[in-house]
């Protein structure tokens, strides 16, 4: 058994081109087949908006929210961008690193456990819930951090970082197409769009 495989003993589903998945969601190819009820949908999901903010709304939910599929090694990896919660957690689960030679290597483990949704179309460790909580990227944390070896974590976050650079990407296309949202949007301090004011 490899160390990627945890034992799971069904079949690894395929995958064509890239999956753009949302946390919670599981693509159709890695169902396997039982029957497996659709969620409830909760009162969040029954909200509607008026049209002429139903689409901003949207934007504001899914704003810098990519992902991207890629073979390595001989397995499929799916990866996504972080939300700002996530990355707080990754800050947390590396607070015993800090002042140590190795605070970047633990914060660049922990963004990549952060940031995998599947490996070969299976999630590294199984989530009590649709969210990333702390004690499940704490779980992923320590799968990678006590399995893998520093070439293979180097490599996938190589790919979360070019994930995160088209993400910058974008988001500078669309604040040039909207300059209502740099008159309307105040920067935080610090931050690349603080230093043109």
């Amino acid at each position: 058994m490899d160390a990627f495989s945890m034992g799971q003993d069904r079949p690894l589903p395929d995958f064509e081109g890239d999956v753009m998945l949302t946390p919670g969601q599981v693509p159709a190819s890695d169902l396997d087949g039982s029957d497996v009820p659709e969620p409830e949908p909760t009162s969040d999901e029954n909200i509607e908006f008026p049209d002429e903010v139903e689409q901003d709304v949207t934007g504001l939910m899914f704003l810098g929210s990519l992902s991207e599929s890629f073979e390595l090694l001989g397995h499929r990896f799916t990866i996504k961008t972080l939300r700002a919660g996530e990355e707080l957690m990754c800050a947390q689960i590396v607070k015993e690193y800090e002042d140590t030679l190795a605070q970047g290597k633990a914060f660049a483990i922990a963004q990549v456990a952060a940031s995998i949704v599947t490996v070969d179309g299976r999630e590294l460790v199984k989530s009590l819930g649709p969210e990333d909580t702390l004690m499940t990227l704490r779980q992923k944390f320590d799968f990678i951090r006590t399995r893998w070896y520093w070439p293979v974590i180097e490599m996938i976050y190589g790919h979360y970082s070019g994930l995160v650079v088209r993400q910058a990407i974008a988001y500078e296309a669309y604040e040039g197409k909207s300059s209502a949202s740099r008159m309307m949007l105040m920067p935080l301090p610090g931050s690349r769009s603080a230093k043109g004011f």
